[in-house]
C-alpha cells in the first residue's frame, strides 16, 4: 500500500532470462538509495512515457540492449522512509544486443538460489516472485 503523503516514484524494471533459468541483475551504485543492493534493469518514467518506452530507453541506456518486444508482468508498491516506489515488471521476450554494463554497474546472472541469497531492493523481489513462484 502507498503513502499518498510521500513522493510516489514510478519505475519499470524489465527481466531478462537467460540460460538454465538465470535472470539478469545488476547491482545500485554505492551512492544510490539503496546502495549495492540488487535490482532488475530499468528505471524511471520520464514525462508522458508509456512503460514500454520507459523499459526500451533505459535498458538501452543501462545494458546496451534494444528491446523489441515484451510482456506485462505486474505492478508491485512499496514504501521507504520519505517516498513510495511503484514498480511495473516487464519480462523481456525479444531484444537485440549483449547486455553490458554501460553505466558502470555489476551485472550479473542469477539462478533462483543465487537470487534467494543475494540482498535484493524489495520490488525486484516481488517481481521475480511471478517468475519463480
Amino acid at each position: 500500500m502507498l503513502n499518498s503523503d510521500r513522493k510516489i516514484l514510478s519505475v519499470v524494471s524489465g527481466v531478462i532470462a537467460g540460460q538454465n533459468g538465470r535472470i539478469l541483475l545488476a547491482k545500485r551504485p554505492t551512492f544510490k538509495s539503496n546502495g549495492d543492493m540488487w535490482e532488475l534493469p530499468g528505471g524511471k518514467k520520464e514525462g508522458s512515457e508509456t512503460a514500454f518506452e520507459t523499459l526500451k530507453r533505459e535498458l538501452a541506456e543501462e545494458i546496451g540492449v534494444h528491446v523489441f518486444s515484451a510482456e506485462y508482468l505486474t505492478c508491485v508498491k512499496h514504501d521507504y522512509v520519505d517516498y513510495s516506489v511503484s514498480a511495473e515488471g516487464w519480462f523481456i521476450s525479444h531484444y537485440h544486443g549483449e547486455p553490458s554494463p554501460c553505466e558502470g554497474q555489476t551485472l550479473l546472472w542469477a539462478n533462483k538460489q543465487l537470487i534467494a541469497n543475494l540482498n535484493m531492493v524489495p520490488t525486484a523481489i516481488d517481481i521475480l516472485s511471478i517468475i519463480f513462484g
